[in-house]
């Protein structure tokens, strides 16, 4: 579900569940490379939002488009669009240094 590359980096944030239970996330680099999904929760802990009804209002979305991002991940650009939008940070600051190792591997997709 996370996106990382291959060196041994891990980026750590908690974040809180719809029921307001703390959840501690790590992103660990996976053995395959990149993955093409970003975890919504480690944007949601870097605001920090209270619930998933912020974060939806927040973002301009439904709670349920919230729901699908935590279930399915975010793709590269809606992750990029969201960490400036609604966090008003750079993503890498967000998703770790691997953001820049994900960032080209989206610019190779598209070429």
């Amino acid at each position: 579900m996370l996106a990382t590359n291959s060196s041994n980096i891990r980026h750590h944030k908690s974040a809180l569940t719809s029921q307001g239970e703390l959840l501690e996330i790590t992103a660990a680099p996976a053995d395959t490379g990149f993955t093409g999904r970003l975890d919504v929760r480690l944007l949601m802990a870097a605001i920090p939002v209270v619930s998933v009804s912020e974060f939806a209002r927040r973002a301009g979305v439904s709670r349920t488009t919230v729901y699908r991002w935590m279930r399915n991940g975010l793709d590269y650009w809606t992750a990029d669009v969201l960490a400036i939008k609604v966090a008003h940070i750079h993503p890498a600051l967000v998703f770790g240094p691997g953001w820049f190792e994900i960032a080209e591997a989206n610019e190779e997709s598209a070429a």
